[in-house]
């Protein structure tokens, strides 16, 4: 889970860092900060609120949703519910980011920008645990980039069965959560500086 949000952040930010081209929009770059920051509050949010439990909890027992096991599903799905809009607004303004001199995205060269539009809002889903199961149904992306290919939906079960299983999605999900705030330190690092304040507000109005 979050391949596809590595892979796509590191090739924007080191794009951006490495690179001596003005960015086009700094305020763009302000708001991926912004929504990267959300992204890892949710990534902790899903990893360590409700998704590691063995169902012998206390606060699992006697609820209205009925057997621990539901109310775990309900809570759980209420975490990615918020997780996946995140990630969604994460990843379409991704796609804003590019320098001025290009006039275009920097994913645009492994992405088609239309049909990366398309997919994030209508199909990418981060995951849902299904009705009475135990298995997260996601539709990620590919990170096998090819611009002229419109199909990026990769399909991925992930099973949660057992109490060892759910501890190494919760291992697997704070590994990337540290590795985004990686991220997140170099973007701070660079819109400090490269940019004052006045420049965030000249570029939004």
């Amino acid at each position: 889970m979050l391949k596809d949000i590595d892979t796509t952040t590191n090739l924007v930010i080191n794009s951006v860092i490495e690179s001596d081209k003005k960015i086009y929009s700094p305020i763009a770059l302000y708001d991926l900060h912004i929504n990267l920051a959300k992204v890892i509050d949710e990534v902790n949010c899903v990893a360590n609120h409700y998704l590691a439990l063995d169902f012998s909890e206390d606060f699992l027992q006697n609820s209205s949703f009925g057997k621990p096991e539901d109310k775990w599903r309900n809570t759980l799905n209420r975490d990615l519910e918020r997780f996946n809009s995140s990630i969604k607004e994460y990843l379409h303004n991704l796609m804003r980011i590019g320098f001025e001199e290009e006039q275009k995205p920097i994913l645009s060269s492994k992405i088609n920008p239309l049909h990366f539009y398309g997919f994030v809002r209508d199909e990418y889903n981060i995951g849902f645990i299904e009705p009475c199961g135990f298995n997260i149904r996601s539709v990620f992306m590919t990170t096998s980039f090819d611009e002229k290919d419109s199909h990026l939906a990769q399909y991925k079960v992930i099973e949660l069965d057992t109490f060892d299983k759910r501890l190494e999605l919760q291992k697997s999900l704070n590994k990337r959560k540290n590795k985004l705030k990686l991220y997140l330190k170099r973007l701070t690092d660079y819109l400090r500086t490269h940019f004052s304040i006045d420049d965030i507000l000249i570029n939004n109005n």
